[in-house]
């Protein structure tokens, strides 16, 4: 009986939230400083794998217009895998088994941006498509231009966005192989109700892309290609640009269950963003947080600044641990260089949980400033500042969080039985469990429902010569 309760309480640490240490202090490292050539306006949103993160830089390299680069998880090792030439990717690669697939902003065959695959080790560069040259106009083509939104994979398929041209000069959705045959446009936007100009990288499911251009949100069925609008951002008004929902969404969107969380950029009672929730049906659209320009707590206390960069006003949602979002504010916080923050799903408990430093007259500091999106791997966040840094060309840096991101299960055994509990500031929260773990493992619903003794949500289960594991799902 002891070593099943030991089990019981190893597993309750592992699945109540998951990568997280419970006694942990919250810990910030600056792991590595740019200092231009290897890295320029590094990107947000970094792939990782292992100990590995792989990102690109949008001016680094030798010819200055951007790299592809890979760093240990502790900040060393750094190494310059691929230096573009004429490119300017603004979005980082994503990784599959030993290669890095992306694209390039410009450059390629014609000067309109390419598809471009690389191994991890850095040979087997290739272009694996290049988008085609605009007609006389200037402005249209048939496959899109100037892709700037990252890829989204599945299975041997990428699919991924260009930010101008096609038909109507508006930008294109399309996919293709990950060996550069097949190429398809699936979509291109009118400027109308559907959007213009798709910044935002998709995320799939369920044969569905969803996504942002300009001031909608969207779905496409990969299966039929019906294209259906979701949200319509509503116009902004007066010299800050304010609206009731926000404005232009740059930032790949999170899904959870049913329900797709972003940022818009712009927009908002204060004209410095706003964070949003939407259901995958485009029902029950939801400002979460409306970021204040004199809010330490919001983003950006430099209206103009802000403005003048409206592409990166309003932060971004970097990932969901038990229940809550986390995300980076570009701007803002205690000195204006922008900061980490977390909220509840349904936008209650917003709070800064780092302020990245002031810098100094060199734009230099010790941090970073100017963060622009954090990967979550293992419970750690992996991002990227734009500037600051000792160089004052920005930084890498990983943020691991210790703030009550989920309930933790407690165990207390008693007699032939074990009592589950969690606390009741966190409902919406189902007792699992299973006889084993792992891939194959299946998790079940406890088939009676807990009743709340002194303040707790308690289930008691009945300890038997079975091993059983218990977690807590959202």
């Amino acid at each position: 009986m002891n070593a099943i309760i030991r089990t019981l309480l190893a597993l309750i640490l592992l699945f109540g939230v998951p990568g997280w240490n419970a006694f942990a202090a919250p810990v910030f490292s600056s792991l590595y400083s740019f200092s231009g050539p290897d890295g320029d306006y590094a990107n947000g949103f970094p792939a990782v794998s292992g100990n590995t993160i792989y990102d690109t830089s949008t001016y680094g390299g030798a010819s200055f217009s951007g790299n592809l680069f890979k760093i240990n998880i502790d900040g060393t090792g750094y190494q310059s895998l691929h230096d573009f030439n004429n490119a300017y990717p603004y979005s980082a690669p994503i990784l599959s088994g030993n290669w890095l697939y992306g694209v390039g902003y410009q450059g390629g065959g014609i000067g309109t941006g390419f598809i471009y695959k690389l191994n991890t080790d850095g040979t087997g560069y290739t272009n694996i498509y290049n988008f085609s040259p605009l007609d006389t106009s200037g402005f249209t083509n048939d496959d899109g231009a100037y892709p700037y939104a990252g890829l989204t994979l599945s299975g041997s398929t990428l699919y991924g966005t260009t930010s101008y041209a096609g038909p109507h000069s508006c930008g294109t959705i399309w996919k293709i192989n990950t060996d550069g045959t097949g190429f398809k446009r699936l979509y291109y936007f009118r400027g109308l109700d559907d959007g213009f100009q798709p910044w935002s990288r998709m995320v799939l499911a369920s044969n569905k892309l969803y996504g942002a251009a300009s001031y909608t949100i969207y779905s496409l069925d990969i299966s039929n290609l019906n294209f259906s609008v979701l949200h319509e951002f509503s116009p902004t008004q007066g010299p800050l640009g304010t609206n009731n929902d926000g404005y232009q969404v740059i930032s790949p969107l999170l899904l959870c269950d049913s329900t797709l969380y972003g940022t818009a950029i712009q927009g908002g009672y204060y004209g410095r963003g706003t964070l949003f929730s939407v259901k995958t049906d485009g029902t029950g659209f939801t400002v979460l947080h409306h970021f204040s320009a004199l809010d330490i707590n919001g983003h950006n206390p430099d209206g103009a600044e802000s403005l003048s960069n409206g592409m990166y006003g309003g932060g971004c949602l970097s990932g969901l641990l038990g229940g809550t979002l986390f995300g980076t504010a570009t701007f803002g916080g205690a000195y204006g260089s922008g900061t980490i923050f977390s909220l509840n799903r349904d936008g209650s408990n917003f709070q800064t949980l780092y302020n990245f430093s002031a810098r100094d007259t060199n734009y230099d500091n010790s941090d970073g400033a100017e963060p622009t999106g954090m990967t979550l791997y293992d419970g750690t966040f992996y991002g990227t500042t734009y500037s600051g840094g000792s160089n004052g060309y920005g930084t890498m840096f990983s943020y691991f969080p210790a703030v009550p991101i989920g309930p933790r299960l407690h165990i207390t055994p008693y007699g032939n039985n074990v009592s589950l509990s969690w606390s009741t500031n966190f409902s919406g929260y189902s007792l699992q469990y299973s006889t084993n773990v792992g891939p194959s493992a299946k998790w079940s619903t406890m088939p009676t429902a807990p009743t709340i003794v002194n303040g707790r949500y308690t289930a008691t289960n009945t300890i038997s010569g079975q091993r059983m594991y218990f977690r807590l799902a959202f």
